[in-house]
Formats: structure tokens, C-alpha cells, sequence
């Protein structure tokens, strides 16, 4: 994908063509994420550390699009209450199907997933 390939609608940059033509399952964790897992953790870590630099209290926190949970798992590890929502079913402890299954959330992140919604309330996060 190139910048053409995203366009800014209400307030946010998406996807232009929101036509799903990738594949999410367990091979594709295996092969994007999985593979290079030393990385991922890396990255986990380096994201947790900008949130708490703007949100130091920890709280309820939702990673939509978790993945390999790395990043739930770092945050776990921080203190904070955290959840993952993914279309790949993981078999992680923490995975939510329901985005909104557990309640308001005082933090919401998105890594590879926002851009790929029509509107991010689809997400079933209204009312955060």
C-alpha cells in the first residue's frame, strides 16, 4: 500500500478501498507478527511507555486489533486492566469478542486496525 491508497474522511485518515481482500487467521499472525515476536515486544514496550507518558494513571484499557496480545500482555505487566478484541481467535486469556462486553474503558488503542474501519463507532465502542 502507498499514502494514494488512504484518504481523509471525517477527521481521520482510512483506508480508500475498505473491500477486505486480506486473509486474517492464525497464519497471518504466524507470518506478519509471530516471526519477528522479539520486534513486537520491542514495539509493545515503546507504545506503553508514550500511553503512560500522557496517561499516568492506569486503568481500564482496551487494545482493538490485538494480535498476538504482546501488547495487552505489556500493559498487564504495567498494571493496567488491559483487554484485547481481535477477528483471529487467539485463545488469549484476555481476548473480548464484544468490544464493549466489559464496560466503559479509560483507554482505547488501536495499532494496524483503525485505518481498516468505515467509522470507528462500527467498532461498537459508542459511549466511551
Amino acid at each position: 500500500m502507498t499514502y494514494a491508497d488512504y484518504c481523509w474522511d471525517r477527521g481521520a485518515f482510512r483506508q480508500r478501498d475498505l473491500i477486505v481482500t486480506q486473509t486474517y487467521d492464525q497464519v497471518y499472525l504466524e507470518t506478519r507478527y509471530r516471526a519477528i515476536d522479539d520486534a513486537v515486544q520491542a514495539l509493545s514496550r515503546r507504545r506503553l511507555a508514550v500511553l503512560e507518558a500522557f496517561v499516568p494513571d492506569r486503568g481500564r484499557l482496551l487494545d482493538f486489533g490485538a494480535g498476538t496480545f504482546r501488547f495487552v500482555e505489556a500493559a498487564l505487566a504495567s498494571g493496567w486492566d488491559a483487554w484485547g478484541c481481535d477477528l483471529v481467535d487467539t485463545g488469549h486469556y484476555r481476548q473480548l469478542w464484544d468490544c464493549a462486553e466489559h464496560g466503559l474503558w479509560n483507554v482505547v488503542t488501536f495499532f494496524d486496525s483503525l485505518e481498516h474501519l468505515v467509522d470507528p463507532a462500527s467498532a461498537g465502542l459508542e459511549g466511551l
